[in-house]
């Protein structure tokens, strides 16, 4: 079966390792896997057997025409935005993989019902195919859209165990010379992910910390009050052996389909600091969990900074939840939802 990624671009993000998960499995079962994108610049790893094809029309926009105007070769288009979803699906066959509820990326309520009226569209379709990566991202849109089990399928996200496991640095524990590193993930999307929340409360707490704390960024190059060190878009044996030496991750997502990174970061034994939009967080057992508001957060990360029994105790039931979530049953349930769609 010749299947078809398309999207505008491959990055470092969670969504982008999940296709990427999805598309190595089904290159190494015997799929003839394509990806069809604008921009290619990820450090995750694709089977040798994936091809890439690059689409003539620069910018998102013109990703969603190239997609829109012509029947592509292949027997499943995956797309992961509602936005190339209707258009694609005119003259190919698509499976919608949701990685988000799209409509929360946006802070204008018109653009809200635009993106709404995209879903609705979407799943009135008689071919309309999606696969959901949480179970709390299936209720959304079965509640909103009425999305029945015919249309939409769930398969939760899960992470490699051989990746990621806890492995300390002992040069990066020295280099901190006693300090906590706080570890932060910097993206285009910041109000989504609630950066703009990370950087008001760590600059806040600058001096109050100033020689007891720095900030550990992976991502876009960023400066904090606070001593910042920048490791830019490491390889997952760095991110491994980051991650674990680490003291807390702060993540104050405003919104999260399921939230692949933290799940990762538990995994590592490092403690996080996220919100009630992570799906498998609960607060004071696997993760330090509030609301997406600067007030709420600061006052739970100098809770978490300085109980360090609380800390220990929310590690260890944070790697026990990790463990449950396995990137191999993923790919398999996936697998087997596109084999039974075959042409």
């Amino acid at each position: 079966m010749k299947v078809c990624f398309f999207r505008y671009s491959l990055r470092n993000r969670g969504g982008d390792r999940a296709v990427i998960e999805y598309a190595n499995h089904l290159a190494a079962t015997g799929y003839e896997v394509t990806f069809c994108l604008n921009v290619h610049d990820s450090v995750f790893p694709l089977e040798p057997s994936i091809r890439i094809e690059y689409i003539k029309l620069p910018t998102p926009v013109g990703t969603i025409i190239s997609g829109a105007v012509r029947k592509l070769p292949y027997d499943i288009v995956f797309v992961d935005i509602i936005h190339l979803a209707v258009p694609l699906g005119l003259r190919n066959n698509v499976v919608y993989l949701a990685q988000a509820y799209d409509a929360l990326y946006y802070e204008n309520p018109i653009q809200q019902m635009a993106i709404d009226l995209l879903y609705k569209t979407y799943f009135s379709g008689r071919r309309a195919i999606s696969i959901s990566i949480s179970d709390v991202l299936t209720d959304i849109l079965r509640g909103k859209f009425g999305a029945g089990p015919d249309k939409l399928k769930t398969v939760v996200l899960g992470i490699d165990h051989q990746r990621f496991y806890p492995e300390p640095d002992g040069q990066l524990i020295k280099d901190k010379q006693g300090r906590m590193a706080i570890f932060v993930l910097a993206r285009g999307d910041t109000f989504r992910k609630g950066f703009d929340i990370t950087t008001s409360v760590l600059n806040e707490l600058a001096d109050e910390f100033s020689g007891k704390a720095e900030v550990w960024v992976c991502g876009d190059a960023v400066e904090f009050k606070l001593k910042t060190r920048n490791f830019g878009r490491p390889g997952d044996a760095e991110l491994r052996r980051i991650l674990s030496s680490a003291d807390i991750f702060l993540y104050p997502s405003r919104h999260e389909g399921f939230g692949l990174f933290p799940l990762e970061a538990m995994a590592c034994g490092l403690p996080v600091l996220t919100t009630k939009t992570v799906p498998y967080v609960t607060d004071g057992e696997n993760a330090f969990v509030t609301e997406p508001n600067a007030h709420d957060v600061k006052k739970m990360l100098l809770s978490a900074l300085t109980d360090a029994e609380l800390r220990n105790a929310i590690r260890e039931n944070a790697f026990i939840t990790a463990k449950s979530y396995d990137i191999m049953k993923s790919k398999q349930k996936f697998e087997g939802i596109i084999r039974n769609l075959r042409p």
